[in-house]
This record gives C-alpha cells, structure tokens and sequence, in this order.
C-alpha cells in the first residue's frame, strides 16, 4: 500500500484508508506502469449525460475514487472499478469549471458524452485544477483494461430518415414490416461498447443486417450493424423471421432495416434498447 501511486497522492488523508484499501489496490491495476498519478480524492460523484450541479441529488450518490493521471481520469466506485470510467472517459475533456451551490464547491467536466460532477472540499479545489490543466486537450492514451483511444462522436453519422424502397434490387415487392427487439445491445464488438452508439441513433437510421453463419452459437445468427458496419447487436435468436432473413442473407438478397425505437433499459438503468424495422419481400413473380 505504501507504493501505490494513488494511495501517495490522496487528497483525503482524513478518510479511513482500511476502508477503502481494496478499491484504491483496483485502481492501482487501471494505470499503465508508467502513469504518472498528479493526485486522487475519495468523495461524492455524479455522472450524467446532461448534468448541472443545481440538479444533482446527492443523497443518492456514492463516494467513489477519482484518479487523475497525466492522461486521463479513472473513477471506481466500492470494490470494483465503475463502468462510469469507460463510458466517460479516456476522452478529450471540453470544459471544466468549479460551481458553488450554498457553501460546497464542485468541480464539473463535460467531455464529449457526458459530465461528471465531484463534490470537493474546497482545501482541495485548487489542487484538482492543477490536475485538469494538465489534461486540458489532451486525449489519454488506453491501457489494457480500456477502450481504444478514440472520438465516439466520429463512430457513427446519421444520414437521415431511411425510407424502404417499394421494390428490392432483385425486383422483389414489398410485403410487411415487422419490428424486432435487438438483443446483445449491452455487449462490446471489436472494443466498442454498442451503447455508445445506440445512443447516436436516431429515429429511421438505416441499419444494416449482416448474416453470420459461422457463429458458433447459432448458424442462422444475424448480426445488426450500423451503415459503416460497426456492429450495435442481433437478432432475437430462435424465431422464424430470423431465420428467413438469415436464409435471404446469405442467398444474395438485400434485407432492408431501419431504426424504430429507442427505449430506457429498466433493468441497466442509463442504458437503452433498440427496436428495428425490417422490411420483407415477396418472392419475384
């Protein structure tokens, strides 16, 4: 413990370090061996996409660890280190500022996908500047418990409203819509989280379905990709529909899709769903 770079540069000295040993020896584990630790805090958070401090309900946040690098900022929460850290940051911060609500002070940082707020004894205030200076503008660099250095914002552009054309390439004429409720939509593809970019989509997005007939779990799977194939989920598996477009897939046939909904997931709150459209076509005459 006394060569952890996070527990040497804690701002709390007051806090009961036995407390929170395991969750500080965690953290320990997120920084790359050469990291350098400008300083950490043990305090109230707040992590929202759309966030001010005037709205916070503090009551119902938990202290958490905030570690502030060369490069980035980590946050863990209890013994495990929060799935905030990858959903907010390593990612360019835009802005940060010091708020005043009665006779606290916070420190909000907006990045690109959302702001954290930090409740910080004001003894403490300046020293945390010192750190967000130092990674003003600056991108963070992964380390291997991280997503890939990257701009979400780039991943993924809306080309509109995407209307079914009354008939495929293959000349076939359009029969019925049937929506579909994505599934996997809280799993990570090639290292991006699909919920970083369900939360891009917007009504009547195209979609682009893909079959995938060596998945190990399902010959008939069907893979739910975003125009510039970044893939967001599946399928529902086992259902007739699913099956059929798998078989068009594979023969050749286009399947056309386009968003329908996107809706709050009640069981993973701050995380959402995805229902599609999928166009079907009948046979050529």
């Amino acid at each position: 413990m006394n060569n952890s770079k996070i527990y040497l540069n804690l701002l709390s000295p007051s806090v009961n370090i036995n407390k929170y040993k395991k969750l500080i020896l965690n953290g320990e584990r997120f920084l790359n061996n050469k990291e350098n630790v400008n300083c950490s805090i043990i305090a109230p958070i707040k992590i929202g996409d759309d966030f001010t401090v005037n709205q916070a309900i503090w009551k119902h946040s938990k202290e958490a660890l905030i570690v502030f690098t060369s490069s980035r900022i980590i946050v863990g929460q209890k013994t495990l280190l929060s799935t905030h850290f990858q959903e907010v940051l390593p990612q360019e911060i835009l802005e940060y500022r010091v708020d005043i609500l009665g006779a606290e002070r916070y420190i909000v940082i907006s990045t690109e996908l959302a702001t954290m707020a930090i409740w910080v004894p004001i003894q403490y205030v300046n020293d945390i500047n010192f750190a967000l200076d130092l990674l003003k503008n600056v991108v963070s660099e992964p380390s291997k418990y991280s997503i890939n250095n990257r701009k979400i914002q780039n991943t993924y552009t809306s080309s509109g409203y995407f209307e079914f054309p009354e008939t495929d390439p293959h000349g076939h004429h359009i029969l019925k819509i049937y929506d579909l409720n994505v599934t996997g939509v809280m799993r990570e593809f090639n290292n991006i989280r699909s919920q970083e970019i369900i939360a891009q989509l917007s009504i009547g997005d195209e979609i682009i379905l893909e079959a995938d007939p060596n998945n190990e779990y399902d010959s008939y799977a069907v893979k739910v990709e975003t125009p510039n194939h970044i893939q967001i989920g599946w399928l529902p598996r086992g259902e007739n529909l699913q099956i059929d477009i798998s078989e068009r897939l594979r023969s050749g046939e286009t399947v056309y899709a386009r968003v329908k909904k996107i809706y709050p997931l009640s069981k993973y709150p701050g995380n959402n769903g995805l229902v599609i459209d999928v166009a079907r076509y009948s046979k050529r005459v």
